[in-house]
C-alpha cells in the first residue's frame, strides 16, 4: 500500500516493542521507554513500561523472532500498512537454532540433492514452523518431500523427518496460535539433532524397558570418537553396548603376551558411568584371530593359548559384563538336506588343530574364569533353513556334553527385499525352537538393509555413498522394522537383548544400504517410530 511503501522493513532484533516503536511513531508509541528485551514475557514487559501509556499495550507473549507477531500485538496505523518481511537473518536464538546456516533467506537447503528450495513468507512464522501432528516418523508414511500439513498461515520450509531431505512445504491453512504454539511444541523437527534434547526423541529403550534391552554396537577409538549428538543418542535409546571390535582376538590380544586395552577399558568405563550393560564380543572366531594363536600348534598348545586368552580378557572384566559371545559364526554357510542332518562346523583353524570340540572347550574356559556371566552362542543366518537345524543340532550336543551355554544369538543381519511373510515366520519359530532348548535368545546385530541382500558374511556389508533412501524405500523398512519387533516382543518370555550393530547409518559395517534407525546424520528414520509403535501394539500412523 502506499503507506507501506513509505515505511522501511525493520530487521528483528530480539522481539522487543523498541524496535517497532523507533520504525513506526505514534503518540502512545513515545511515552514508552525503550526497554531491553530481558525474555519478553509478560511480567517483564509490564514491569519495562509503567507508563499509562504502557498499561494501553496488550500484553503479548514473545514467541520468538519476526516483526508479524509485534505488528499484531501492538497496532498503529503505519504497522498496519506495513506487509510482512521475509526473514532476513537477524533474528533471535531459536529461529538461529532452526536455520543454522549462516544466513536464512526463506529457503532451507537440501542436503539430498544441495540445492536450496524457496518458499514464501519463511519470516512470518515465529519461532519455528511446526506440524500438527507428527511423532517422529510414522505420521509420514507415503509424504515426498512436499506434503500438505495444518499450519500457522501461509507457507515456509520445515526440516522434514523423511531421511535426508530438510523440506517439506507448508500449506495455507487457519491455526491459532496458542494451537501453532503447541504443535511446535510437539512435533518440532530441526535439521540439526544436535540442537534437541534426548527427550525430544521417542526412547527405544523407554518403549521396551519391561520387555528387554535395546543395544549398539560400538567403539571408544579415541577420546573424541563421538560427538555431543551420538552421545546423546547412545545415553538416551540404548542400555547396552556391544564392542563392534575393540574385544575381538586380534584387536585386543595381537601377539602373545602383548594386549590392548586402551579401547575396551574405555567402553567398559563409560558403560559403567552411564548405567548401560557391556555385552562382550567376542572370545573364540575363525576371523580376526592373530596368526600366533595357531603358528607351530598342537591340539594342546592352541588350546593352552584359548586358554589364557579366555581367562585374561574375562577376568579382567569379571563382574562388570552383561554376557559374553563365546564362540562366533562356528556353522558353515548355506548348505542343503545332507548338512542339515549334520552341525556343518566351518572348516575353520580351530576345528583343524583342535578339532570339533573346541567349541566346547572354549566355553568350558569362560566358566572358569567368571562363573556367573551368561555365556552365549552368535551366528548369523541361523534362523532358517538347513543352517537352522545345524544350529540345533550344534547346541543339542553342546548342552548334552556339558557346555555352560545360556544364550543363543541370532545376529539378524536381514534386508527389506528378503523380510517376507515367510520368512517373519522363520524368525518366530526358530525363537521358539530355541527356547524348547531352555536357552535365551538375543537378536545379537540387528541391522535391515533398504537395498541388497541380507546375511553377515564378513565382507558382506556395502560401505561407501549411496543415494538417499526413497520415501517408499524410508515407509518399507519401517513396516519391515515394526514387524521384527512385534515378533521380538511376542517373545519377551525368552529374548533379553535386541543389539543394532552399529549407532547410525554412517557408521554402520553395511554404510551404503542404509540399514540402521538414525541416518548419517543422526536423524531419527521413520523406523524409530514404528518400533516404538510396535511396543504399545500401535501400527501405521
Amino acid at each position: 500500500s502506499p503507506a507501506a511503501a513509505a515505511v522501511p522493513q525493520p530487521r528483528c532484533s530480539g522481539s522487543s516493542p523498541a524496535p517497532l516503536q523507533r520504525q513506526f511513531p505514534s503518540p502512545a508509541a513515545a511515552a514508552v521507554p525503550r526497554p531491553r528485551c530481558i525474555g519478553s514475557s509478560p511480567a517483564p514487559l509490564q514491569r519495562q513500561f509503567p507508563s499509562p501509556a504502557a498499561a494501553a499495550v496488550p500484553r503479548p507473549r514473545c514467541i520468538g523472532s519476526s516483526p508479524a507477531p509485534l505488528q499484531r500485538q501492538f497496532p498503529s496505523p503505519a504497522a498496519a500498512a506495513v506487509p510482512r518481511p521475509r526473514y532476513s537473518g537477524s533474528s533471535p536464538t531459536a529461529l538461529q537454532r532452526l536455520f543454522p546456516q549462516p544466513r536464512c533467506s526463506g529457503c532451507s537447503p537440501s542436503r539430498a540433492s544441495g540445492t536450496l528450495i524457496p518458499s514464501r513468507g519463511a519470516a512470518a512464522v515465529p519461532l519455528a514452523t511446526g506440524v500438527s501432528r507428527w511423532n517422529g516418523g510414522s505420521d509420514f508414511p507415503k509424504a515426498p518431500a512436499a506434503r500438505q500439513i495444518r499450519k500457522f498461515s501461509d507457507r515456509t520450509c520445515l526440516p522434514c523427518p523423511q531421511s535426508n531431505t530438510l523440506l517439506a512445504m507448508i500449506s495455507k491453512q487457519n491455526l491459532s496460535r496458542r494451537s501453532f504454539l503447541a504443535a511446535t511444541t510437539a512435533g518440532l523437527i530441526t535439521s540439526q539433532l544436535g540442537t534437541r534434547t534426548a527427550a525430544a526423541i521417542p526412547s527405544m529403550k523407554d518403549a521396551y524397558k519391561n520387555a528387554f534391552l535395546i543395544g549398539t554396537a560400538l567403539d571408544f577409538r579415541r577420546p573424541d570418537e563421538f560427538d555431543a549428538t551420538e552421545l546423546d543418542i547412545i545415553k538416551s535409546q540404548f542400555n547396552v553396548i556391544t564392542p563392534e571390535n575393540s574385544m575381538k582376538p586380534q584387536s585386543v590380544h595381537p601377539q602373545e603376551g602383548t594386549w590392548n586395552w586402551t579401547q575396551p577399558d574405555s567402553l567398559v568405563k563409560f558403560c559403567m558411568d552411564n548405567n548401560i550393560k557391556t555385552s562382550g564380543h567376542c572370545l573364540v572366531w575363525h576371523n580376526q584371530t592373530s596368526p600366533w594363536f595357531f603358528q607351530n600348534a598342537t591340539r594342546e598348545v592352541a588350546l593352552q593359548r584359548l586358554h589364557d586368552h579366555i581367562l585374561t580378557l574375562l577376568g579382567r572384566f569379571k563382574g562388570k559384563m552383561y554376557g559374553w559371545d563365546v564362540v562366533n559364526e562356528a556353522i558353515n554357510d548355506g548348505g542343503d538336506a545332507t548338512t542339515a542332518a549334520t552341525e556343518n562346523l566351518r572348516n575353520s583353524q580351530w576345528l583343524q588343530i583342535v578339532g570339533p570340540d573346541y567349541l566346547l572347550q572354549a566355553f568350558k574356559f569362560a566358566r572358569e574364569a567368571d562363573p556367573d556371566v551368561p555365556l552365549h552362542y552368535n551366528d548369523y543366518n541361523i534362523e532358517s533353513g538347513p543352517k537352522h537345524q545345524s544350529s540345533l543340532l550344534l547346541l543339542k550336543h553342546l548342552i548334552s556334553a556339558g557346555a555352560p551355554i545360556t544364550t543363543v544369538g541370532i545376529q539378524g543381519h536381514w534386508s527389506v527385499t528378503g523380510m517376507t511373510a515367510e520368512k517373519l515366520e522363520q524368525i518366530d519359530q526358530a525363537i521358539e525352537n530355541y527356547k524348547a532348548l531352555k536357552l535365551k535368545v538375543a537378536i545379537s546385530e540387528l541391522d535391515v538393509t533398504m537395498a541388497g541382500a541380507g546375511g553377515g558374511q564378513l565382507g558382506g556389508g556395502a560401505r561407501g555413498a549411496a543415494a538417499p533412501p526413497t520415501p517408499e524405500q524410508l515407509q518399507a523398512q519401517a513396516e519391515a522394522y515394526a514387524k521384527l519387533f512385534a515378533i521380538f516382543l511376542k517373545h519377551k518370555d525368552v529374548i533379553n537383548r535386541v543389539t543394532f550393530w552399529g549407532l547410525n547409518d554412517r557408521r554402520s559395517w553395511r554404510a551404503g544400504q542404509s540399514p540402521l534407525v538414525f541416518d548419517g546424520q543422526n536423524q531419527p528414520k521413520p523406523a524409530l517410530q514404528s518400533i516404538v509403535n510396535a511396543a504399545t501394539g500401535k501400527t501405521g500412523d
